[in-house]
C-alpha cells in the first residue's frame, strides 16, 4: 500500500482503493462481482454515479439485507436468512454475517486515511440502498442521516473516547457536498441529535457521539431557536437535558430553552423549564419576554407556574399580560395560588435529617465464603439428571468452581482485588439473593458498571436492608460513581418500577437533599407526579419551594393526583384557601374536584364561598359535588332537595335532547316512585337522575345521588336501584338471540367446512407440507353439522355491546338491599367476569351499599381476586370504608358478618301469621326446618287459609335470601378464619366473645376450631362447645381473663404431645374441624434463602396441578410473552404476603401436558422477595404443604426437565 500511494504521488494519478472500503463493500459481490467493483470506483474516485440509481428496493431487494441495513438505526441486527448467508460466505465474507459485515465497516470509519469525499460518496451510497434511512429531520440530507446510523450502529461504546468523528468533520463534509455556511451548524446539530424509539439497543445512539457539546459551544449562538423543532419529542427533550448537565451551553443556547419551555409536548417543556434557573434573571427574562407574546395558553401551564414562583417571573408575567399575551386567566390563577401559599411558606419547619449508617465495609468473610460455596452446590444439585446438552455443559462448568475462585470472590467483595473471571459465570442478582453476607457495597465491587447497569436488579433482593436511600447513594459513591448509576438512585423509590422500591419514609431524606428532582417529578407527567406526592407525604414538614407544585397538582387535571395533593396541603391548614380558588376555574371538572376537596377539608367556613358558587353553577356535575360539599360541611340543603326545587332542575337539565349513549335505556318502563311522605314523585326527576348519574360517570352512590334517593320512601328507593342495576347488566351482557346466531351459523358453518375441506387438498399437493397431513386429515373430517353447532355456540358468547361508559348509573343502585346487590354482583364476576372494567365499576355500589353482606364481598373481593386492578380498588374502597367507621379492615369484617336473618340464638324465625317455623343451619351450609313444636319438614308448606298471605310470601322471600346469604357467610368467614391462623392473628377476648363466638353462624365455625388463650409462653389452649363453655383438650372448664387475648391454635405454636392431645379430643367428641390445625409442621428448608426447590422435578400434568393449587385457594399468575404462565399465587393480605408456586409452565387458553414442580417463594408488598426466615411459621408451614400437595400428584423424575421441554 505505501508503494501504491508512493507511486500514485509521483504520477500525478490516484491511489487506487483502499482495501478497508474494499471489506465494508465486501457484501455487494454477493449480488455480483460487477455491482461491486463499480460501488467501490464510486465511492472512491466519483465515477459512475448511476450506481445509486440501481440498488434500492426496487433494483436490488437483497443489498441492503446483505449489508445489514447501514442506514437504519435499529434495536438489534437484523436476522440474515440462510440463503443470503451462504452467498455472503461464497464471497469471502465469513462468520456470523451480523457482526462481520458491521465489524468491516467499523474498521472503515476508523481508516485515518480514507478522504472526505470518499466519506461522502459512502454516504450518497448508504442512503441509496434499500428505503433509505430512518432517523429522518426536514433539511438533514439523507447521506448524513444514513452516514451517522450507520456509524453509530457499527462502533461500539468502548471506541468512543478514541474515535475521529466529532460534529466539525461533518461540518466539513457538509461544506463538500455545497451546504451553505450559516446553515451548517443547525444541519449537523439535527442530525447528530434527532432521535429514534429503539428499544433494548446496547449500541450507540448519534447524540452520544463525542465533541457535540464543545461544538455547541462554539457553534450554538448561531442555531435559530425554531430549527431545533424539527427534532422529535424525545429529541428536543433530550437536548434540554444535555443543556442542563453543561450550565455553560445553557448561557449559549438561552433562547433555544426558552422556545423549549412553550413546546407543543409537556416533556419537552418540563425538561426545558429544569434549565431554566440556571440562567441569570437578566437573560431568563430576555429570552423569555418575546416567547409568553406568542406562546398559546394550552403549552404555557408549567411556563407560567415556574415564573409564578418567584417575584422577578411574577414581574415579567405581569408585563407580558399587559403587552397582550393571551395568559391573563393563567397568570391570575398562579398568582393567587402563590398569594395564598407565600404565609403558609414563612411557617413551614426547617427540615432536620436524621443521621443515617453506611453500609459497612467489613462482612463475615468465612460466612459469605459457605454462602457462595452453599449456591454453587444448589445450582449443581439443580441440574442433576438433566440431559439437555446446556444443562450438561453448565453443571461441568459449576463442578470446576474450587474453593479458591470463591475465597477470590469474597476478597473482590472486600475490595482487596479484582473480580475474577469466574464471576461471569453467576447472575449479580443470583449472588446477591444468595449470599445474604454481601450488602450492597460487596456486591457493587463484583461488578464492572456500563451505561447498560441497572441499580434497580442488584437492589431488589436487598430492599429488605435499606432503612435509608442515602445508604444506596453512599454505596454507589465508593464503588461505581458513575453519573449514570447515581441517576438511578432515586428510582429505587418509585412503586411504579417493578424490580425494587423501597418504602417512602426510608426515601424522604435523600429527596430532602434533592428536591430538585421532586420539583421534575412534580412537573412531568401523572404518574411521576402521583410518585413525588407519595414521597412528599413521608416529610415530615413540606418543602416552601415545592408548595407551588403540591398546589397546581391538587386541582390539576389528574384525578389520581388530586387526593393526595389535597392532603398533603391539609396539613398546612392550606385546604381552604386554595380549594375555593378552584371554585372558580374554568374547567367544570376542577370546580367539582375543588368542591369535593373542601369537603374533605371539613372547615364550615367554606359554605359561604360553596354557596357562593352554586349560585352561578350552571353544570350539573360541578352542581352536584358543590351540593354534596355542603351537606359534609353542615349546611341545610333540605331546600336544595325539596319535591319542587329537584322538579325545576329535573325539566331545566332535560330540556335537551337524551343522550344518545343511553338510547339503550328504556325511560319509559322506570318504576312509579313516593316520596319518604308518601306523595308520588314526577317521572321527570327519575329521568333526570338517570341522565345525571350518566353525565357524572362516577358509580359510587354515596354522594349527591344518594341524598336524592334518601328522600325517597325505601321501596321506592328499591326499587329504581333494582330496575337501573338490572337494566345495566343486561345491556352490559346482551348476546344475540337464537335465530340471530342460527343464521350465522349456517354461513359460517359452512365456511369453517369448506376451508378444512381446501386446506386439506392443497396440503396433499404440496410435498413440503406433509408433516401436516394428519392434523388436517382431522380437521377435514369434523361433519358439517358440527361446525354449525361450533358456529352457533361461538355466536351466542358474543357480547353485542358494553355499559362500561355508563358506569355512573351503578350510583343510583345503592338502595338495593345487600344480599340482593352482593349476589348480583357476584353472578356477574361468575358469568362474565373477563369484563375487567365492569366488575371494577361495581365494586363501588358494594362501597355505598354499606350493607354487611356487601361489605362481606368487598372484604371477600379486596383479600383476593383473579385480576389484580379489581382487588386493588375493592383494598381501597375496603380501606376508605373503615376509615369512615373508625375501624381497621379486620374489625370491620368482624363487625359486618351477615346474620342471614338468625337470631342471636342461632335460629331463623319464619312467620305465617297463625303458625311459625324455625330454621337452623348445618354445617353444610343448608338450613333444616321445623315446626314450632320441634317436627323437621322438608321446606315449607303452601299456605293455609288462616294464614297471612303477605306474612307467608315475606316468610318464603326470607327463607330464600337466608340461603344464599348463609352459604356466602360461611365460605367467606372460613376463609378469613384460615387467613388469620396463618397470619397469627389475635383478638381481644371481648371482642372474640361478641363478634365470632356470639355471632349465630360465625359460632358454629368457631366451635369447630381450637383456640389460644394469650398464645404465647404460659399459652393455654381451648375450644368452644355447642352451650358457649370454654374447655380444653382434658374437657376441664376454663374461664378466659378480662384483658386476654385470643388467637387460633396451630401445630407450629403448640407442642407435639399438645397437638396429638387435641386431635384425639375432636376424634372423640366426633367434631369435624372446619380446616386441619395440627398437620402441618414448619418443614426443615434453607430459610436464609428466598425460595425453595426443595420438592422440585416432580412430574404431573398441567391439569391435575391446576386442580390442586385452585382446590387450596390458589389462583393463576399472570400470562408473559406467548400467553406463557408458570405460577399460582394465593394472597395473604393480613401477612402483606402472597405466596407462589412455581411451576415449569402452561399456556393461556389451557392444554393438558406434563408439567413439573419448581419452587416456593413469597412476596412481600411492592413485590419484594422476602427470605424464608420473614414469613411467619404457620404460614409457611401452610404453604408448604400446598407445596407438597401438588409435589405429591406424581413422583420425582430425573429427567422432568427434558420431558417437560424445560
Amino acid at each position: 500500500m505505501v508503494f501504491e500511494r508512493l507511486k500514485s504521488a509521483l504520477s500525478g494519478q490516484p491511489a487506487g482503493p483502499h482495501p478497508q472500503l474494499k471489506a465494508a463493500l465486501a457484501p455487494f459481490k454477493a449480488v455480483s462481482e460487477e455491482l461491486f467493483e463499480r460501488a467501490v470506483r464510486y465511492v472512491h474516485d466519483g465515477s459512475g454515479p448511476e450506481i445509486l440509481l440501481e440498488v434500492d428496493a426496487a433494483h436490488q431487494a437483497d443489498l441492503d439485507q446483505l449489508m445489514g441495513r447501514p442506514g437504519q438505526l435499529v434495536s438489534w441486527r437484523p436476522w440474515v436468512p440462510d440463503p443470503l448467508k451462504k452467498r455472503l460466505a461464497q464471497v469471502g465474507v465469513g462468520g456470523d454475517p451480523r457482526k462481520t459485515v458491521p465489524h468491516a465497516r467499523s474498521q472503515f470509519y476508523r481508516e485515518g486515511s480514507i478522504t472526505q469525499p470518499e466519506f461522502l460518496r459512502f454516504g450518497y451510497l448508504l442512503a441509496a440502498l434499500g428505503t433509505g434511512p430512518n432517523r429522518r429531520v426536514d433539511g438533514v440530507p439523507a447521506w448524513l442521516t444514513a452516514l451517522l446510523n450507520d456509524l453509530a450502529s457499527v462502533i461500539g461504546q468502548s471506541a468512543l473516547p478514541h474515535l475521529q468523528w466529532p460534529p466539525e468533520r461533518f461540518a466539513d463534509l457538509l461544506r463538500h457536498d455545497g451546504c451553505r455556511e450559516p446553515e451548517i451548524p443547525a444541519t449537523v446539530v439535527l442530525a447528530l441529535c434527532q432521535q429514534e424509539k429503539v428499544w433494548g439497543s446496547s449500541m450507540v445512539q448519534p447524540h452520544e457521539l463525542p465533541g457535540i457539546d464543545n461544538y455547541l459551544l462554539g457553534f450554538g449562538q448561531l442555531i435559530a431557536p425554531a430549527s431545533v423543532s424539527k427534532l422529535t419529542a424525545d429529541g428536543r427533550a433530550d437536548f434540554a437535558r444535555r443543556l442542563k448537565d453543561n450550565p455553560q451551553l445553557a448561557g449559549v443556547l438561552a433562547p433555544i430553552i426558552a422556545q423549549l419551555a412553550a413546546d407543543r409536548a409537556k416533556g419537552v417543556r418540563t425538561a426545558a423549564i429544569g434549565v431554566l434557573p440556571m440562567l441569570p434573571d437578566q437573560l431568563q427574562a430576555a429570552v423569555l419576554a418575546p416567547v409568553l407574546l406568542t406562546v398559546p395558553a394550552s403549552a404555557a401551564g408549567e411556563l407560567v407556574e415556574y415564573l409564578s414562583r418567584t417575584p422577578a417571573g411574577g414581574a415579567l408575567l405581569d408585563q407580558a399580560v399587559a403587552a397582550g399575551a393571551k395568559l391573563g386567566a393563567a397568570v391570575q390563577k398562579a398568582n393567587a395560588r402563590r398569594d395564598a401559599l407565600q404565609s403558609a411558606a414563612t411557617q413551614v419547619q426547617q427540615l432536620v435529617l436524621p443521621d443515617f449508617t453506611p453500609f459497612p465495609d467489613q462482612f463475615d468473610e468465612q460466612r459469605a465464603f459457605e454462602e457462595l460455596r452453599h449456591m454453587v452446590d444448589a445450582q449443581i444439585a439443580r441440574l442433576e439428571g438433566k440431559e439437555h446438552a446446556w444443562s450438561v455443559k453448565r453443571r461441568k462448568q459449576l463442578q470446576q468452581i474450587s474453593d479458591a475462585d470463591l475465597r477470590h470472590i469474597v476478597e473482590a467483595a472486600a475490595g482487596r482485588r479484582n473480580p475474577p473471571q469466574v464471576l461471569g459465570q453467576f447472575n449479580l442478582t443470583l449472588i446477591s439473593q444468595s449470599v445474604r453476607s454481601f450488602n450492597p457495597v460487596q456486591l457493587m465491587r463484583l461488578h464492572r458498571p456500563d451505561r447498560n447497569s441497572r441499580l434497580g436488579w442488584l437492589m431488589q433482593p436487598r430492599a429488605d436492608t435499606i432503612t435509608d436511600l442515602r445508604q444506596v447513594e453512599d454505596a454507589v459513591r465508593r464503588t461505581w460513581n458513575t453519573r449514570e448509576t447515581l441517576e438511578q438512585v432515586p428510582r429505587i423509590a418509585r412503586s411504579s418500577d417493578w424490580w425494587v422500591s423501597i418504602e417512602p419514609e426510608a426515601a424522604w431524606p435523600w429527596f430532602a437533599q434533592h428536591l430538585d428532582v421532586l420539583q421534575a417529578w412534580l412537573a412531568a407527567s401523572a404518574q411521576d407526579a402521583g410518585e413525588a406526592l407519595a414521597i412528599l407525604d413521608a416529610f415530615p414538614s413540606l418543602p416552601a419551594n415545592l408548595l407551588p407544585s403540591i398546589a397546581a397538582a391538587a386541582v390539576g387535571e389528574s384525578r389520581k393526583n388530586r387526593p393526595p395533593a389535597q392532603a398533603l396541603l391539609a396539613k398546612h391548614g392550606l385546604a381552604r384557601e386554595l380549594a375555593e380558588q378552584g371554585l372558580t376555574d374554568g374547567r367544570g371538572e376542577i370546580r367539582a374536584a375543588s368542591a369535593s376537596w373542601l369537603a374533605k377539608a371539613a372547615d364550615p367556613a367554606a359554605v359561604s364561598a360553596l354557596r357562593a358558587a352554586l349560585a352561578k353553577e350552571k353544570r350539573e356535575v360541578p352542581r352536584a359535588a358543590m351540593l354534596n360539599a355542603l351537606r359534609d360541611l353542615g349546611d341545610d340543603i333540605s331546600a336544595d332537595l325539596a319535591p319542587d326545587r329537584l322538579l325545576a332542575e329535573a325539566k331545566k337539565g332535560l330540556r335537551a335532547k337524551l343522550p344518545a349513549t343511553l338510547d339503550w335505556f328504556d325511560f319509559d318502563r322506570l318504576p312509579a316512585l313516593r316520596w319518604a311522605d308518601g306523595t308520588e314523585v314526577d317521572p321527570v326527576i327519575p329521568t333526570w337522575w338517570v341522565v345525571l348519574a350518566n353525565k357524572v360517570k362516577d358509580p359510587d352512590g354515596s354522594g349527591l345521588l344518594d341524598l336524592y334517593l334518601g328522600q325517597l320512601d325505601p321501596a321506592s328507593g328499591e326499587a329504581l336501584g333494582r330496575f337501573v342495576l338490572d337494566s345495566w347488566i343486561a345491556q352490559d351482557t346482551r348476546h344475540p338471540t337464537e335465530e340471530e346466531s342460527r343464521a350465522h351459523a349456517q354461513t359460517d358453518g359452512q365456511r369453517r367446512y369448506d376451508w378444512a375441506q381446501n386446506n386439506l387438498q392443497r396440503v396433499l399437493n404440496n410435498p413440503n407440507q406433509a408433516q401436516y397431513a394428519d392434523w388436517v386429515h382431522q380437521a377435514a373430517a369434523v361433519p358439517l353439522e358440527q361446525h354449525i353447532r361450533d358456529a352457533y355456540a361461538m355466536h351466542q358468547g358474543t357480547y353485542l355491546g358494553s355499559a362500561s361508559a355508563n358506569r355512573g348509573l351503578l350510583a343510583l343502585t345503592t338502595r338495593v338491599p345487600g344480599i340482593e346487590l352482593a349476589n348480583a354482583v357476584q353472578s356477574y364476576i361468575r358469568n362474565h367476569g373477563a369484563r375487567r372494567a365492569q366488575v371494577d365499576s361495581l365494586m363501588y355500589p358494594l362501597y355505598a351499599n354499606g350493607q354487611p353482606a356487601a361489605v362481606q364481598l368487598l372484604l371477600s373481593i379486596s383479600r383476593r381476586f383473579k385480576q389484580a386492578s379489581v382487588q386493588a380498588t375493592a383494598a381501597k374502597l375496603v380501606e376508605s370504608l373503615a376509615d369512615k367507621r373508625g375501624w381497621t379492615a379486620d374489625e370491620l369484617a368482624d363487625r359486618t358478618i351477615p346474620t342471614a336473618g338468625f337470631d342471636a340464638d342461632a335460629l331463623l324465625r319464619l312467620d305465617y301469621g297463625s303458625r311459625q317455623f324455625v330454621g337452623r343451619a348445618t354445617p353444610s351450609g343448608a338450613i333444616e326446618l321445623s315446626t314450632a313444636d320441634g317436627k323437621t319438614i322438608r321446606s315449607l308448606p303452601a299456605a293455609r287459609a288462616s294464614d297471612d298471605a303477605d306474612e307467608v310470601k315475606a316468610a318464603k322471600k326470607q327463607l330464600t335470601a337466608s340461603r344464599k346469604e348463609l352459604k356466602a357467610v360461611l365460605t367467606q368467614q372460613t376463609a378469613r378464619l384460615y387467613e388469620a391462623m396463618c397470619a397469627q392473628r389475635t383478638w381481644t377476648a371481648a371482642d372474640w366473645r361478641e363478634f365470632l363466638l356470639e355471632h349465630p353462624l360465625v359460632g358454629q365455625l368457631v366451635s369447630r376450631l381450637v383456640w389460644l388463650e394469650n398464645p404465647g409462653p404460659g399459652q393455654r389452649a381451648f375450644r368452644p362447645t355447642e352451650d358457649g363453655s370454654l374447655i380444653d383438650a382434658d374437657d376441664e372448664t376454663i374461664e378466659l381473663e378480662p384483658d386476654a387475648t385470643v388467637g387460633l391454635a396451630h401445630r407450629v405454636l403448640v407442642s407435639d404431645d399438645v397437638a396429638a392431645s387435641w386431635k384425639a379430643h375432636l376424634a372423640d367428641y366426633e367434631v369435624t374441624p372446619l380446616f386441619a390445625q395440627f398437620d402441618n409442621a414448619v418443614p426443615d428448608i434453607d430459610r436464609s434463602a428466598s425460595e425453595t426447590y426443595a420438592l422440585q422435578g416432580h412430574l404431573t400434568d398441567t391439569f391435575s396441578f391446576r386442580g390442586v393449587a385452585t382446590k387450596r385457594g390458589y389462583q393463576r399468575g399472570p400470562a408473559e410473552d406467548g400467553a406463557w404462565f408458570s405460577e399460582y399465587t394465593k394472597q395473604f393480605p393480613a401477612a402483606g404476603l402472597t405466596a407462589v408456586l412455581e411451576f415449569t409452565g402452561s399456556y393461556v387458553p389451557e392444554e393438558n401436558f406434563a408439567c413439573a414442580t419448581m419452587g416456593l417463594n413469597f412476596r412481600g408488598e411492592r413485590r419484594r422477595a422476602v427470605r424464608l426466615a420473614d414469613v411467619p411459621d404457620v404460614l409457611l408451614a401452610e404453604c408448604y404443604a400446598d407445596y407438597a400437595a401438588v409435589a405429591a400428584l406424581g413422583p420425582f423424575d430425573a429427567d422432568w426437565g427434558k420431558k417437560t421441554g424445560i
